[in-house]
């Protein structure tokens, strides 16, 4: 078979048995299809030991930072690990060692500034209170814009003011939400007067009730581009992406002395050495 078709069916396996993001999966093909173009300029017949050292030094020879380096190398160590697996004969995994690389600290923004951002917000606007509640869980939650702009009303429960999902790895879980932010959500949802199924609904554009108003929902860049508007408003300059709020979610529940494992839970990352790097924050 050849390393084209192997490719696709590697990311094929990421899509639909990993439910790797569309970022990741774009990302993957990327990298890939550069491996691929070096094979077919060698015009070897096999993605033997030799190309992969061959092609190891050709990546550490380009003008590209370490981190960038080491992307393109752990997309093939994970491609190679996927052969493995699949008994088909290629050099192994483990002939692929990554570059050492300073990592940086992840921006954060402090509680005064946090506050600055929800008093920003104009509850009187039609807006208001979604855009409250949506910067609070982004506070006392730390979801990703993705999960935020994929919950559902059914997921809150107000009576034990708290918050459940299963993510798209298809773990559980489940967040205690504050009184502050259970009260306005529960003015939210007042608000609304619909019977549609998306937590965060849109409120300008054509209104599409079908399908449970599935096309009401509101889209991620929407979130987005809500955080820039009020991002002016932070003192502090930094500005209030859903990455920093998220940093600084899994940094403060350092600080109030959470261990490693209830806060890689709590992220909802497969393992916890992808949280460590939040411990090194001042």
């Amino acid at each position: 078979m050849n390393p084209s078709s192997l490719v696709e069916q590697f990311l094929n396996h990421l899509e639909f048995e990993k439910k790797a993001s569309p970022y990741t999966l774009k990302n993957y093909r990327h990298y890939l299809e550069k491996f691929l173009e070096f094979y077919k300029s060698k015009k070897l017949n096999a993605i033997d030991n030799l190309l992969i050292q061959e092609y190891i030094v050709f990546v550490k020879s380009q003008p590209l930072k370490k981190s960038t380096q080491n992307y393109f190398l752990i997309a093939l160590r994970s491609f190679l690990s996927f052969l493995e697996e699949k008994g088909i004969e290629s050099a192994k995994p483990n002939l692929i060692k990554l570059g050492s690389q300073k990592i940086a600290s992840p921006k954060t923004i402090g509680k005064n500034a946090l506050n600055e951002l929800l008093s920003s917000i104009d509850l009187t606007a039609k807006d208001g209170y979604r855009d409250r509640v949506i910067i609070g869980l982004f506070i006392e939650a730390g979801l990703k814009v993705s999960e935020l702009s994929l919950l559902n009303i059914n997921q809150i429960n107000l009576k034990s003011q708290s918050l459940s999902f299963t993510d798209k790895k298809g773990k559980a879980r489940s967040y205690k939400l504050s009184p502050s932010l259970t009260q306005t959500l529960n003015s939210y949802l007042s608000s609304r007067g619909d019977q549609y199924r998306p937590l965060f609904i849109r409120y300008k554009g054509e209104v599409d009730s079908s399908d449970q108003g599935e096309k009401m929902r509101l889209s991620t860049r929407s979130i987005e581009r809500m955080l820039e508007k009020y991002t002016k408003f932070v003192s502090s300059g930094v500005k209030a992406t859903p990455l920093i709020l998220r940093h600084s979610f899994a940094n403060n529940l350092f600080t109030l002395g959470e261990n490693l494992e209830s806060v890689s839970r709590k992220l909802g990352h497969s393992s916890s050495s992808s949280t460590r790097i939040y411990k090194k924050t001042p």
